[in-house]
C-alpha cells in the first residue's frame, strides 16, 4: 500500500454528481470508464492496496467507505480508489483487496494525505506486510488479506532484488545513490506506470539510507 495523490476529478463524473438523484449505480458507462481511467492514472497503474499491476480491463472501482454504510460518500471522489480484480469468484481465502474487503471498514485511506498510510506500514524480508497500528495490522490480514502467499512472495522478490543491488555495492553505498534509487522507484515511466510493489522497495531503501 502507498500514499496516493489525487488528481482533479473527471469532468463527466462531476457533472453526474450534480444531477438530481445521482448515485454511483446510475453513473453512465462512459463517465464510469473515465473515472476508472483517472483513478488508475493517479495510482500509477497499481492497485490501491496490494500494489500489483492493474488496467482498465483488470480493475475495480473501490469505495474506501462502503456504499452500503456510507451512502453519502458514494460519489465523493476522495473516497474512490482503483483496486485489482481481487481473485473474484475464487474461494474467500484466495481473495484479496476490495473483493475480500467487501463492506468492511479499514482505518486508513491511502488517498487521504492526512492519514499518511505509508508511515503506518513496515515490511519484513520475507515479504510480510505489517502495521505499527495493531488494529490496522489486523485489518491488513483479516479485511484485505494482504499476506496472501502470492502477494507475500511477490513482495519478497522485490525485496530480494533491492538487496542484490545493494550487496554488489557493498560498503560503497552513498546517500546520493540511495536517493537516486528511491526517486526511481517513486517515479512513473513514460506510460505513467509505477513499478509493481514500489512501496516495498522504497521502504527498504529508506531504511538503508538512515544507516549510511
Amino acid at each position: 500500500m502507498m500514499n496516493i495523490q489525487k488528481l482533479a476529478e473527471p469532468r463527466n463524473f462531476v457533472q453526474h454528481r450534480c444531477q438530481t438523484n445521482a448515485d454511483f449505480d446510475n453513473l453512465p458507462a462512459a463517465a464510469k470508464q473515465e473515472l476508472r481511467d483517472n483513478l488508475i492514472r493517479e495510482q500509477g497503474g497499481l492497485c490501491c492496496y496490494c500494489m500489483s499491476r492493474i488496467s482498465a480491463e483488470k480493475s475495480r472501482i473501490e469505495h474506501w467507505q462502503s456504499q452500503k454504510d456510507f451512502h453519502e460518500k458514494q460519489l465523493d471522489y476522495g473516497n474512490l480508489l482503483a483496486s485489482c480484480h481481487g481473485n473474484k469468484g475464487r474461494r474467500r481465502e484466495e481473495q484479496r483487496c476490495d473483493v475480500h474487503k467487501g463492506d468492511s471498514a479499514i482505518l486508513y485511506n491511502p488517498a487521504d494525505q492526512t492519514h499518511n498510510v505509508a508511515s503506518k506500514l513496515r515490511y519484513l524480508r520475507d515479504g510480510t506486510i505489517k502495521s505499527t497500528d495493531p488494529t490496522f495490522d489486523a485489518q491488513l490480514n483479516d479485511v484485505l488479506n494482504l499476506n496472501l502467499a502470492l502477494l507475500r512472495d511477490n513482495r519478497k522478490r522485490t525485496v530480494n532484488g533491492v538487496f542484490r543491488v545493494l550487496r554488489k555495492l557493498a560498503g560503497s553505498v552513498t546517500h546520493s545513490y540511495l536517493d537516486k534509487k528511491i526517486n526511481e522507484w517513486k517515479s512513473q515511466d513514460e506510460d505513467g506506470f509505477l513499478k509493481e510493489f514500489c512501496g516495498v522497495a522504497i521502504y527498504f531503501l529508506e531504511k538503508r539510507r538512515q544507516r549510511v
